[in-house]
């Protein structure tokens, strides 16, 4: 279970996270714990957060619909558009806060599953945050989810 991340910024301005994480359980279902609302409800979202709605439209141009509650009470709503899916290969979709009317302006996400040794090896791209900022709390709230996914895995 070893974790990689590493910050870039692209030619436009833009900050981009990149992170590697190795999971001990095969590609389907670890592919398959991001693409069943069942499965994803379960582990999504850092320690101190639950997702008890989780739409998935598992299509490309589908859209998805999360909703984050946390802890201290605050919810933050999460949503998107498949523009690419590979079952068991990779995903690649838009990723907003807010939905409808107050939806925010769009990042994109790239998820690359690999056989490794030891299981199953993601490869994370999200790319077009405005500052540094933004990529840093990211970068958090992905190794959060790591975790939570980690042990939902090993369930």
């Amino acid at each position: 279970m070893n974790s990689v991340t590493n910050a870039a910024v692209t030619d436009d301005g833009g900050f981009v996270l990149e992170m590697r994480r190795t999971f001990q359980a095969e590609r389907e279902r670890v592919f398959e714990a991001f693409t069943r609302p069942d499965a994803l409800s379960q582990w999504w979202g850092p320690a101190g957060v639950s997702a008890p709605r989780v739409e998935l439209d598992l299509r490309h141009g589908g859209s998805f619909e999360i909703d984050m509650h946390h802890d201290s009470g605050n919810v933050h709503y999460l949503s998107g558009v498949y523009e690419e899916i590979t079952p068991y290969d990779r995903l690649v979709f838009s990723w907003a806060w807010g939905q409808g009317e107050d939806k925010g302006p769009a990042t994109h996400v790239t998820l690359e599953f690999h056989d490794v040794a030891d299981g199953t090896e993601i490869v994370l791209t999200h790319r077009g945050f405005a500052t540094e900022e933004g990529q840093r709390q990211h970068g958090s709230g992905w190794g959060g989810c790591f975790e939570c996914l980690d042990i939902y895995l090993k369930q």
